[in-house]
C-alpha cells in the first residue's frame, strides 16, 4: 500500500498528538483514510487538530489494534516491544515508522525539502504558503502549525510536496527530493550525533549523494561550515539573506524567505509574485507567536527557540522590534545532553534580555536524566547575565510577571511545554486577551 492508496483504508498512529505524527495523519485523513491513534492524556498544542478532523484517540491498551486495521504507524518513540506493537505484529498488520510514512508520501510527489539546523519549520511553511499564492496545490508536512492553515499539514492535488527534513535519527536520508533548501548547520542533538563533525558529515554525506538532477538551494552560512571539501553532484545554488517585507520579525526570518524566494525564482516563477506570496505569510504556531494584543503593555510572545542560535535570533529580533521596552525571558531547556554540550553557548545566548527565568527541565522520551540540568544553567547564566532566577513555582512566576506595573516584553522559549506559561500569564491578565 502506498500513499496514492490510502483511501477508505484504516490506519491507526501511535504516539498520534506529535507534531510529525498528527501531519501525516493528516494527510492520510484528508487523503480519503479512517484514522485513529493512541497517545497520553497531555494536553498538546495539537488537540485541537484531532477535534477539527474527528480523528479519535484511545490509551495505549492493545485492544484497541484489531484486525480490521490496514496500517500501524508508530513514533520512534514507542520501541517495538510496545504492546500496541506487538499486537499488530500478532495480527499480521503492515507496520511503519513515521520516517517511512512521511517518506512514502514525499517521494510519490516532487519533493521539495527544507533542512538545517534552525527556521526548517518556517521555511518550509513559507515556502508551502507561497506556492499556494502563486496559484499551486502543494502537499506538505511541516513541523509547526501554519497559521493559516490551522494544522500541521494539507493534502494538495498539485505536483509538489514540501517538508521539512529532520536530521535527528538521519531521517531525511530517506527522502528524494526534486529539491533542497538547507538554511544552516549548527551542531545539534549531542545525544545522537557526538561531535561537531560527525553532524556536519550527516549534511554534507546527504547532499553529496543526491542525483545530478537535484537543486540545492544552500545559504552562504551552510557553505561554509560544509567548507571546501564538500563535493555535490546537484545544480549548488547558494543564496544570501535579503532584505524584505515580511511579516515574521527578526533578520532570521529574512534569511528564511530568501531560501524560499532563490528556490522559486529557479523553479520559473516571477520574482514580485514570489514576493508578494512571502509578504502575507503570517508565521507558523510557537515561533515568535504573538500571544497579546498589538499596543498592549505587557508584550506577550512564544518561541520553539531551543538553542543558543535560536534563543540569540529570536532575542535580537524582538530588540529590534520594541527597542525602548524591557524584555523577559522565560527559557525552558530540553535535553540533558544539550544543555551539557551547549552549556557556554547558552551562557552568552541571553544579552538582549533585562530578566531571565529558567524553568523546570522538559524531559523527553529518550533521555529522563543527565549531569547538567536548570540549576546548572541557571548558574552558568548568571556568570554573564546579572537577572537570572530559577522559577519553579510557576504560579509565582506568572504572578510576579503580571504584577510589574512598566511596559514589558515578556518571551517563553523552548521546545517543551514552557508555552503554557505564556497561556497562563494571558488567563492572569485582565488587560489582555485570552489565548487559547
Amino acid at each position: 500500500m502506498v500513499a496514492r492508496d490510502y483511501n477508505g483504508k484504516r490506519i491507526y498512529y501511535i504516539g498520534i498528538k506529535g507534531t510529525g505524527m498528527i501531519g501525516c495523519a493528516t494527510l492520510a485523513y484528508e487523503a480519503g483514510a479512517h484514522v485513529t491513534g493512541s497517545d497520553t492524556n497531555e494536553v498538546f498544542v495539537t488537540d485541537h487538530i484531532l477535534l477539527d478532523q474527528g480523528i479519535g484517540v484511545t490509551d495505549f491498551s492493545p485492544e484497541h489494534i484489531s484486525s480490521d486495521i490496514d496500517l500501524v504507524v508508530y513514533s520512534i518513540a514507542y520501541p517495538e516491544t510496545h504492546p500496541q506493537r506487538v499486537r499488530a505484529v500478532e495480527l499480521g498488520i503492515p507496520c511503519m515508522s513515521y520516517t517511512e510514512h512521511a517518506a512514502e508520501f514525499f517521494n510519490d510527489r516532487e519533493g521539495l525539502v527544507v533542512i538545517g539546523s534552525h527556521g526548517k519549520t518556517t521555511t518550509s511553511a513559507m515556502l508551502a504558503h507561497t506556492l499556494m499564492a502563486l496559484g499551486d496545490d502543494p502537499t506538505a508536512l511541516i513541523g509547526g502549525e501554519v497559521v493559516e492553515w490551522e494544522k500541521t499539514a494539507r493534502f494538495g492535488k498539485g505536483a509538489y510536496m514540501v517538508m521539512e527534513g529532520d536530521e535527528y535519527g538521519a531521517k531525511f536520508l530517506a527522502l528524494h527530493p526534486r529539491a533542497v533548501i538547507c538554511t544552516n548547520i549548527d551542531y545539534d542533538h549531542p545525544d545522537y550525533f557526538k561531535t561537531p563533525e560527525a553532524y556536519t558529515a550527516l549534511f554534507q554525506d546527504y547532499l553529496e549523494q543526491l542525483p545530478e538532477k537535484t537543486l540545492l538551494v544552500l545559504s552562504d552560512e551552510a557553505i561554509r561550515t560544509l567548507g571546501t571539501s564538500f563535493m555535490p553532484k546537484g545544480q549548488v545554488l547558494v543564496y544570501s539573506r535579503e532584505a524584505m517585507r515580511l511579516r515574521a520579525l527578526g533578520e532570521h526570518n529574512e534569511a528564511n524567505a530568501s531560501g524560499v524566494l532563490a528556490l522559486l525564482i529557479a523553479l520559473g516563477y516571477d520574482r514580485e509574485k514570489i514576493l508578494a506570496g512571502l509578504e502575507s505569510f503570517r508565521g507558523t504556531k510557537r515561533r515568535l507567536e504573538q500571544y497579546s494584543r498589538d499596543g498592549a503593555s505587557l508584550v506577550v510572545y512564544d518561541d520553539f527557540a531551543h538553542h543558543p542560535s535560536e534563543i540569540k535570533a529570536t532575542l535580537s529580533a524582538l530588540t529590534h522590534a520594541y527597542p525602548a521596552t524591557p524584555i523577559t525571558a522565560i527559557f525552558q531547556p530540553h535535553t540533558y545532553s544539550r544543555t551539557e554540550a551547549l552549556l557556554l553557548d547558552f551562557a552568552t545566548a541571553f544579552g538582549d534580555a533585562e530578566d531571565v527565568y529558567i524553568l523546570d527541565m522538559y524531559t523527553s522520551v529518550r533521555e529522563k536524566s543527565g549531569n547538567v540540568g536548570s540549576h546548572e544553567l541557571a548558574e552558568a547564566i548568571a556568570k554573564k547575565h546579572a537577572h537570572v532566577e530559577e522559577a519553579s513555582d510557576r504560579e509565582g512566576l506568572i504572578t510576579a510577571i503580571t504584577q510589574k506595573n512598566t511596559p514589558r516584553v515578556v518571551v517563553c522559549l523552548g521546545a517543551g511545554n514552557g508555552w503554557e506559561v505564556a497561556r497562563d500569564i494571558m488567563r492572569h491578565d485582565a488587560g489582555v486577551m485570552s489565548h487559547e
